[in-house]
């Protein structure tokens, strides 16, 4: 059995100590070794493991592929430059190794394709989405007769581009609708929806979307009993025992609407659309801007930059395509908008000259980190959390829970949201008058069976430190009641990341940043939390801090745009 090379397994120790390697990453380099031959030289062997090692860290960073050309500059390239062979060679040393094969040919764990090193299922996983979505654009449209012509009419009040949103997501086999916070992607999805019940009253029309708290909200804003809205999980039958639709046993509805797109990774994505009958129609809706998937991929972001790219020279693909640009939710293009579109277009000066313009009492409130700062901070979240936990009832402290979010960028470290669950959590166990409290949770699991989702907000009702009843939301505005004993795995909920927050929209939303730099900061990291408040936005974090987010474009490496564009191209080319 081949083990690592003894120095190589000294730097993996040391990488690992500092955070920078999981254990995942050095198991799958062991495996990778012993699959490696007998002649290879020393530095072709450093080559394919340090390839290896970076694609795997690039696959929990949300990477699907890693690029032969950028990966050079790779701090971990350049930790043994001197021992690696000259980068002219890397493609024909890569293209050689028995456990690395090119499209189409045999199975293998690594995949090599146009200078890049993917992991073979992510790489199938993103040829085949690319070419299922190609084939559904290039599927005729059914015409609307001339019934359907008048509905239109009478669905869109006349107005011509509402007219053409609706014939496009109502009589195209795909289509795609994004916009901004505040644009009516909920409400015009729903519009799309009754019109389809009209149009087809028999028609048999789901919702899903990518969290159980994001099927709630949807279902409460449609209030069409006759649609179902439930998980992406739930519909692909991913649970214990569950008997997943796929090519074989495809989707039996007439139309899949999927929402939260953006929170919808490459492989559940090749799932859905795996699962697809070819009578089914697709709409997916989402900001292409907010943050990325936990899993790897940008899928949505991708497919609306190639859309939009494409529709200039392609202009039927607009018929597919839509961008809702007005905001509703403020009067007027105030601060928040222009704050919001700010961190969008990574416009620092923009940013920070709105910050900074907002007064104490004000609907924007930038707190820098200083002397004191953390002091206020904590105060502010007391404040806020107060009449939550002290509520005399689940069903008001239900209603007030909606009302304020703090969110962080990163889970642990002194600004951490398990940090801060931790303080406020022994502040309110210690505090007089707390002794029966109520206190927020999320849950981190799906459970099918006893029908929690991950991402479902709920609250403890505490007596000390014993939780003895667990409220969550019912049908419609009802309370559900739970024992603490039957739920599946939760955590405190004072403090959310950034991403579980997606989906979500808080009168007061407080963001914890503070000074330190973080490969985590992000513009889409920023954007998504900036976008969750609807009232209120209060900012903890220093200009350094804000200045790093706004210029990290925060971009996957992924092939689907070109997929998408390649596949067109092929399609659009003349015969």
């Amino acid at each position: 059995m081949k083990d690592l090379p003894e120095d190589f397994s000294a730097w993996c120790d040391r990488e690992r100590e500092a955070g920078r390697m999981a254990d995942i990453d050095r198991g799958l380099l062991i495996l990778t070794r012993r699959g490696q031959p007998q002649t290879g030289s020393e530095e072709e062997t450093l080559l394919v493991l340090l390839m290896v090692a970076i694609l795997s860290r690039a696959r929990r960073d949300g990477h699907v592929l890693i690029d032969l050309d950028e990966v050079q500059h790779h701090p971990w390239v350049l930790s043994w430059k001197n021992r690696l062979p000259d980068p002219s060679r890397w493609e024909a040393i890569l293209d050689a190794h028995p456990l690395v094969t090119g499209p189409g040919e045999g199975p293998s764990p690594f995949l090599y394709a146009n200078r890049c090193l993917y992991f073979s299922a992510l790489y199938r996983q993103e040829s085949f989405l690319a070419r299922s979505i190609r084939e559904r654009l290039s599927l005729g449209a059914r015409e609307p007769d001339a019934r359907d012509q008048e509905i239109l009419r009478l669905a869109s009040g006349g107005v011509e581009d509402r007219r053409r949103l609706l014939e496009g997501a109502l009589f195209r086999p795909f289509f795609l609708l994004t916009g901004g916070p505040g644009t009516g992607k909920t409400y015009t999805s729903a519009e799309i929806l009754k019109v389809w019940k009209i149009l087809r009253p028999e028609a048999h029309l789901v919702v899903a979307t990518p969290t159980g708290k994001a099927a709630r909200r949807f279902r409460e804003a449609l209030s069409l009993p006759e649609v179902d809205v439930l998980t992406l999980h739930r519909l692909l039958g991913i649970s214990p025992g569950g008997a997943s639709p796929g090519e074989d046993r495809p989707l039996v509805q007439d139309l899949v609407l999927v929402d939260e797109c953006s929170m919808v990774d490459l492989s559940l994505m090749a799932r859905l659309f795996r699962a697809l009958s070819p009578e089914t129609s697709v709409i997916l809706v989402g900001d292409p801007d907010q943050l990325s998937s936990v899993g790897p991929g940008s899928v949505f972001g991708d497919l609306a930059l190639a859309m939009s790219v494409e529709q200039k020279t392609r202009p039927e693909i607009s018929r597919s395509f839509q961008v809702l640009t007005r905001n509703y939710r403020q009067d007027s293009w105030d601060d928040f908008g222009r704050l919001a579109e700010g961190v969008r277009q990574g416009d620092a000066g923009t940013v920070l000259e709105i910050l900074a313009s907002g007064e104490k009492s004000g609907p924007i409130r930038w707190i820098e980190p200083r002397t004191g700062a953390i002091r206020e901070i904590g105060k502010t979240l007391i404040e806020a959390w107060l009449p939550v936990v002290e509520s005399r009832s689940a069903e008001e402290a239900w209603e007030k829970l909606g009302q304020f979010a703090l969110l962080g960028a990163v889970r642990e470290g002194p600004l951490g949201t398990r940090t801060v669950n931790r303080l406020l959590r022994n502040h309110f166990e210690n505090r007089s008058g707390c002794y029966r409290r109520f206190v927020p949770v999320i849950v981190t699991e799906n459970s099918v069976e006893s029908g929690f989702m991950n991402g479902d907000p709920g609250l403890l009702e505490m007596e000390g430190n014993t939780a003895i009843r667990a409220f969550f939301q019912g049908p419609g505005q009802t309370m559900r009641v739970a024992s603490p004993l039957l739920m599946p795995a939760w955590e405190e909920a004072f403090a959310l990341t950034v991403h579980k927050s997606q989906g979500s929209e808080f009168d007061h939303v407080t963001v914890l940043l503070g000074s330190e730099s973080n490969a985590l900061l992000s513009r889409s990291l920023l954007y998504t939390a900036v976008t969750r408040a609807r009232k209120r936005l209060t900012v903890y974090a220093s200009r350094g801090v804000l200045r790093e987010a706004l210029s990290n474009a925060g971009g996957r490496s992924t092939g689907l745009f070109q997929a998408l564009l390649a596949t067109g191209r092929k399609e659009s080319a003349p015969g």
